[in-house]
């Protein structure tokens, strides 16, 4: 390598080492959230519905009952830190919890 083009290979090692820089990412939880999203189940089920009816199924209904049990369950995920099905609960006790039967969902 040429001595001339020793400085600017150095330069440049140092400004791409620059661009990494440390950083640290805190693990997701509620405490740090920023934001809270809050679903339109309406238009959720009209666009599920749309696509099924193309594929000749029948369109989907928005069950009141069913969504306060999700987002119950998943209100439990995000205060415990972890997705699971476990969490809260079996999934029998959870629909019982809602007022619904196993069959239900």
């Amino acid at each position: 390598m040429s001595k001339a083009l020793l400085p600017l290979t150095a330069a440049l090692a140092l400004a791409l080492a620059g661009c990494g820089g440390l950083s640290f990412t805190p693990e997701p939880s509620v405490e740090n959230a920023t934001h809270t999203a809050i679903l339109d189940e309406v238009a959720a089920a009209a666009a599920i519905s749309a696509y099924r009816v193309q594929h000749g199924l029948s369109p989907v209904v928005v069950d009141g009952g069913l969504v306060k049990a999700a987002a119950f369950q998943a209100g439990n995920n995000a205060r415990n830190g972890q997705l699971s099905h476990d969490v809260g609960g079996s999934f029998t006790s959870r629909m019982a919890s809602a007022g619904l039967a196993k069959s239900y969902a």
